[in-house]
């Protein structure tokens, strides 16, 4: 059994932080890092627990539960992302990376 930052994180009573610090930080995560960096920019978008999975970054209300609300940022293959929202199930397409935040923020009062 290994012991990891995260799980010390999560004795610790504050695992969102440190997967914030983990993918900010973790060369694993390079090729995403300016779209992470431009969420953890955003103080409300911070306040969720992020994750890459199936080549998208996560935002989730609740990592313990698969059935919480998630934010959903993928990019595109044309260019820009689609940000969606699990709980409303609607998106919009986003051709700049300085308007991602302001996107998946919108999408926050329905989570």
């Amino acid at each position: 059994m290994e012991y990891n930052e995260l799980a010390q994180a999560h004795e610790d009573g504050d695992p969102i932080a440190a997967q914030w610090g983990i993918l900010v930080h973790d060369g694993v995560f390079a090729g995403h890092g300016s779209l992470t960096r431009e969420i953890y920019a955003n103080e409300r978008l911070r306040a969720l627990f992020p994750f890459y999975s199936m080549g998208m970054l996560r935002l989730s209300t609740d990592h313990t539960s698969r059935q919480a609300g998630e934010i959903r940022i993928s990019p595109l293959r044309s260019g820009g992302y689609r940000v969606e929202s699990t709980v409303s199930g609607s998106g919009t397409r986003v051709e700049s990376m300085d308007r991602i935040a302001e996107a998946a923020v919108a999408f926050l009062d329905a989570l």
